[in-house]
């Protein structure tokens, strides 16, 4: 726990009185002497059970150890840097005691004790439960004195001891020298005081950093009477190792710890150990007596733990001893004190304890007025009547408060301002004048103790402020102006004579609110329907404000509301402040409207309109469209093949209807636009030869030659199987004239329909008011299915650029024959591969790339460590033999494309989708991946690091991991103390004539000590795990490695599975400071940007691609709004051509307007559940 606002304390020498008898070892929950506050007591019982030393508990006598004390001299005073250490172990239990005393590093203006803070008030700050650990701070804010206790287990346990020492295990040993050695002279059977003797004798050897001889035969006839072979895991675990010398002989080492101005874990380990084995011999010759060999001499802790906390002379009642046994009053405890403080400690007690937890004050204020009356102490008397006269409250002044209103004990800390008003008003009408009395005296008590303004202007019957006003008609700031004027009437009607009064708070309230609905009332004694504030409104709805409330959800609202006039004014008002916080259309970007599954394809079309060098390319493409009548087919590659004429024709009107397109984004006036049906369909169908087609077919059916998928190449069944897709009847006869072009690599049959065309079009936005042909809905269909069963997002990314460079003119072409141009210079970067393989030299290899492609996530990471397992060392997977490979950026790009991988094959060899998270960084340096010998000597160091933590978290599973849900020592723990019960099982099978079982005894100790071995080593591979992390989180850190900054400029992310679900973006606006969210036809405002960077939720969905841009050069790369909108003016509907085809007996929908036949066939706009939103 941390350390509360209100949280009470205790003095330095109850601190003590407490922290002496406290055994942790057989502390159960919320039954701590030392940090759990003592039940209240309420003068007849306690409200919990009282704090008490459980059942078991060691009485302790603690010893210094006084080569690890730092205690204060004679009459020392704390300073600024003082640190106290009081180093003890108990004689008893062997249990071992840190007391630690320090001062914050600001300093100590004024440590206790002084004239002022005659003692240390210390409040419980926080418990380390794992090291077993209690930290407390005085409460003197110009002391802070910081008190540490920690708690360690003794060196050797119970089974130890028991191992060490048991008769049968001594016998054994003997036994065993005189089988090995028959003919050894001097053996003899060894006793515990032996044992206890020769590891003393061997451990304060070791510790002798002098000492030359620090090995000893392991033969050796007294070591192996006392120790044998069995204890050898006990010796392992203090530091003796084994081996052999020049000779070949098993030799056992002495522990090595480091010298004592260097001191380790193991030095304070064998130095607690000698401790108490000396006390393990005085029990032992205590209990046989038998003569000590050691007459040692101990210094008693306790005086060292009191000059520590200052606790040692403070002021007593003359005559009274703790010592006798007689416990104290439960109120000493409840104040932090002890029953022998004189009254002037128990006043400065109770005004430390007021102080530090004022909730309870009252409580304290009892404690203090019965310890007064007890005692009969003329200064604790006087002290309590004057608190008394001050309007300080006891408990029981409260409690009966609430008994005079009614309200039991137990409502007392829920029941609110409001309720306790409503009983007094409605007690107050049916009782006499000193019943009343009683109610309001009690109802300023309770004021009081709550700190209710509510409560005590109630009780002294004044409305002067807004908030008495409400509290005085039993209303409250949410309700409406009619509601306001309903509870006037009902006041009135109950108390006629308070009229006036009631008047005065409706005036008080329409002044604070500036209502003229109630300033209509006041003056007519009517209420006008005059325009009502969206505060209001808002109000009658129980909607606190408008920010971050879906448009939707404020529908469903409006429609559970009863009927009426107020509501009425009130959907009308909050409407309009909805409407008018939109952005206006002319600086806003405009949505795309999907064509039912190209929401990836609406959100890519968004984010290429935000890189400036490439929409201003689009917009004059004719500049840097190549030229196929002069140039003929290119020479160049594009994306690593030669491009045949057909198919640079038809990416080429792929790039003017893209062109269309921005010109729409940028002129229309919104707030949507829709994709033409040709620009989806070229963007997901592959043009095929026309050479290949059959001739003599009809043209219609031409067009469904030309235009492919890649599915129905391979899998020509899934396209013309699939009902799912609902049929479009809005494409424009456009689409299938254009088609029919790509098909035929013709000029048109008619241009001069086609300028007929042309001129029947409006000027914004240009139409291609056409019927379609069902060969057009046809392709129209096979682009969804393309873009439903694409699930590879870089791959459409990569196409739909390879598409728009090969519309262009090559500036050029590098040593591979790929085209240069200036859509490649934006994204492209180089790089290179150094190739390892076993026993071989290294190679390199280098090549271009536009994205860099991320590995699906198996757990949560971040996008450095996702970086790092691409581009670090790695074993190539696909290598015919074992190779690792490592990269490096040679170049790096303007815009950084990379793409988070989310597919991957599960279990049943099925693909599915990796959700796990992968925290984005709103800046992103990539200078640990660059060109350079000292940066790769530093990612050289992270891959050994990375080894080894790779091999410790392996490690640690293994001792961890278990199939019964429990950790690895648990487990054996559990086992090792169910075999220690067997002898009563065999007890049992003897009784009824059954063999026993006849498990070895020593099993259980070996479990145990297996157990302990490895929860020491997980506590260092924890150790050693914290220590790489930290110093690969630092190896990068630092301006050296901050100079190639990118900015996270876009995030594309997918809610759904592998086989269903929704795309959209968000884009960061550079010249506005703004994240927009891009989702289909709506454009938002977006500022949780925690969703963006730390996704995790199904709602916020997964990034599976994020672009970042490089900050130098940021403004001239990105720039996400452009508008330029243009007014549309009025002209009059040319006459329709005649139609030569006679007029249908139904309605023909296809010849209405596009916005009807978009009704027609259903709300495009919807969002549907994901289960049935198809995008991939």
């Amino acid at each position: 726990m941390s350390l509360r606002a209100s949280q009470p304390g205790k003095t330095a020498p109850k601190f003590l009185h407490d922290l002496l008898r406290l055994d942790p070892q057989s502390v159960h929950s919320n039954r701590n002497i030392l940090v759990d506050n003592p039940p209240q007591f309420d003068g007849d019982a306690r409200t919990g059970p009282p704090l008490v030393l459980d059942r078991g508990s060691c009485k302790h006598e603690y010893y210094s150890h006084l080569e690890r004390c730092n205690l204060p001299r004679i009459d020392e005073a704390a300073q600024q840097d003082t640190r106290w250490t009081v180093a003890a172990s108990c004689r008893k239990c062997r249990l071992y005691l840190t007391l630690t005393l320090d001062y914050p590093d600001t300093g100590c203006r004024q440590p206790c004790p002084n004239s002022v803070y005659p003692l240390h008030h210390l409040r419980h700050q926080s418990t380390d439960s794992s090291q077993v650990s209690y930290h407390f701070e005085c409460s003197n804010i110009a002391c802070q004195a910081h008190v540490h206790v920690a708690y360690e287990q003794p060196v050797l346990s119970k089974a130890d001891i028991l191992l060490l020492t048991d008769a049968q295990a001594l016998s054994r040993r003997h036994e065993s020298i005189l089988e090995s050695t028959p003919d050894r002279a001097g053996v003899k059977l060894a006793t515990p005081l032996d044992v206890f003797t020769r590891l003393k004798r061997y451990v304060s050897d070791s510790l002798i950093t002098s000492n030359a001889r620090r090995s000893f035969p392991a033969r050796n006839k007294k070591f192996m009477e006392a120790f044998g072979t069995d204890c050898d895991a006990i010796l392992y675990r203090l530091g003796f190792t084994r081996g052999e010398d020049t000779e070949g002989e098993d030799q056992w080492k002495l522990p090595s710890p480091m010298s004592f101005d260097d001191p380790d874990l193991l030095r304070h380990t064998l130095e607690k150990l000698i401790v108490e084995v000396q006390y393990l011999i005085d029990d032992y010759c205590a209990s046989h007596a038998t003569p000590n060999p050691s007459r040692p001499t101990y210094q008693d802790a306790k005086l060292d733990m009191a000059r520590t906390l200052s606790a040692q002379a403070y002021d007593k009642v003359p005559g009274r001893n703790l010592a006798s046994g007689e416990e104290d009053h439960p109120y000493y405890a409840s104040l932090g004190a002890l029953g022998d403080f004189s009254d002037r400690l128990i006043a400065f007690c109770y005004d430390r304890q007021a102080a530090s937890d004022p909730s309870e004050g009252p409580y304290y204020f009892d404690c203090l007025h019965d310890l007064a009356t007890n005692r009969g102490s003329e200064l604790l008397i006087m002290k309590s009547s004057t608190l008394a006269s001050q309007d300080v409250l006891s408990k029981k002044d409260i409690n009966q408060a609430y008994k005079a209103l009614g309200v039991d004990q137990d409502s007392q800390h829920t029941i609110s301002d409001e309720h306790v008003i409503g009983i007094y008003r409605s007690r107050w009408s049916d009782t006499g004048p000193q019943g009343q009395a009683d109610l309001k005296l009690a109802l300023k008590t309770l004021g009081h103790a709550r700190k209710s303004r509510s409560l005590i202007d109630a009780a002294a019957d004044t409305v002067e402020t807004n908030e008495q006003a409400l509290s005085w008609l039993g209303a409250d700031a949410t309700q409406p102006d009619d509601m306001i004027v309903a509870l006037y009437g009902v006041k009135v009607n109950d108390d006629p004579s308070t009229k006036d009064l009631a008047r005065q708070a409706i005036e008080l309230i329409t002044a604070h609110r500036k209502s003229e609905m109630l300033q209509s009332w006041l003056a007519t004694g009517e209420m006008t329907p005059a325009a009502m504030s969206l505060e209001d409104a808002l109000k009658h709805f129980e909607i606190e404000n408008l920010d971050g409330v879906d448009p939707e959800v404020l529908e469903v609202v409006f429609g559970m509301a009863p009927d009426g006039p107020v509501k009425d004014r009130a959907v009308s008002t909050i409407r309009k402040a909805m409407e008018d916080r939109k952005p206006s259309t002319e600086t806003w970007p405009v949505g795309l409207i999907s064509h039912g599954n190209t929401c990836y394809l609406n959100s890519l079309l968004q984010y290429y309109f935000t890189i400036k060098p490439l929409r201003e390319l689009v917009l004059d493409f004719d500049k840097y469209k190549y030229d196929l009548t002069t140039q003929g087919a290119k020479e160049e590659r594009v994306g690593n093949l030669h491009r045949p004429v057909y198919e640079i024709e038809s990416f080429q009107s792929l790039t003017n209807d893209l062109r269309h397109l921005f010109e729409r984004m940028i002129k229309d006036r919104g707030p949507a636009v829709r994709p033409e049906a040709d620009l989806v369909c070229r963007a997901f169908l592959k043009p095929s030869n026309p050479e290949a087609d059959t001739t003599g077919s009809q043209k219609d059916e031409a067009v469904d030659v030309n235009m492919t998928t890649t599915e129905s190449e391979s899998h020509p069944a899934d396209v013309a199987t699939s009902g799912s897709v609902e049929e479009l009847t809005t494409v424009s006869q456009a689409s299938s004239t254009t088609l029919q072009d790509d098909a035929v690599l013709t000029p048109p049959a008619t241009p001069k329909a086609e300028k007929e065309g042309e001129l029947l079009a409006p000027p914004l936005p240009p139409r291609r008011p056409e019927t379609p042909s069902q060969q057009t809905r046809t392709n129209l269909e096979k682009a969804e299915e393309a873009a439903r069963q694409q699930q590879d997002v870089a791959e459409v990314m990569e196409e739909l650029l390879t598409r728009l460079r090969a519309s262009i003119k090559p500036l050029g072409q590098d040593a591979q024959g790929e085209q240069l141009d200036q859509l490649r210079d934006i994204f492209n970067m180089r790089i290179m591969d150094t190739i390892i393989p076993e026993d071989e030299q290294a190679s390199t290899k280098e090549d271009d790339f536009t994205n860099l492609m991320l590995l699906p996530p198996y757990e949560p990471t971040d996008i450095y460590s996702a970086l790092d397992r691409v581009l670090d060392l790695h074993l190539e997977p696909e290598a015919s033999k074992p190779v690792n490979v490592y990269k490096t950026l040679k170049s790096f790009p303007p815009i950084l494309q990379i793409s988070i991988n989310r597919i991957r094959l599960g279990r049943d060899g099925k693909p599915v989708k990796s959700v796990d998270r992968i925290r984005l960084e709103e800046t992103l340096y990539m200078d640990r991946y660059s060109e350079d010998d000292a940066i790769l000597a530093r990612r050289k160091q992270c891959w050994e690091w990375r080894r080894r933590l790779r091999g410790l978290q392996a490690e640690k599973e293994i001792i961890q991991k278990t199939e019964v849900g429990i950790d690895g020592p648990s487990a054996l723990d559990g086992v090792g103390e169910w075999l220690a019960t067997l002898h009563e099982v065999d007890a049992l099978l003897a009784e009824v004539g059954v063999d026993a079982l006849n498990v070895p005894e020593s099993l259980a100790l070996d479990l145990q000590q297996e157990s302990i071995l490895q929860r020491a080593r997980l506590t260092v591979i924890d150790k050693e795990v914290r220590e790489l992390e930290g110093s690969i989180a630092k190896q990068f850190s630092g301006p050296d490695f901050e100079r190639l900054k990118y900015r996270l400029h876009a995030v594309f992310f997918h809610r759904g599975s592998t086989g269903h679900g929704h795309y959209w973006t968000y884009i960061y606006d550079i010249q506005n400071n703004m994240w927009r969210l891009y989702n289909d036809e709506k454009v938002e405002q977006f500022d949780k940007l925690n969703d963006i960077l730390n996704a995790d939720s199904w709602m916020q969905g997964t990034p599976t691609y994020a672009v970042y841009v490089r900050d130098d050069t940021k403004e001239q790369f990105v720039q996400p709004l452009c508008r330029d909108v243009e007014e549309v003016a009025d002209e009059p509907m040319p006459d329709a051509p005649m139609l030569s085809e006679p007029i249908p007996s139904e309605p023909n929908y296809t010849a209405l307007p596009e916005a009807d036949r978009i009704q027609e066939v259903g709300d495009w706009n919807k969002v549907e559940a994901p289960q049935n939103t198809v995008n991939w």
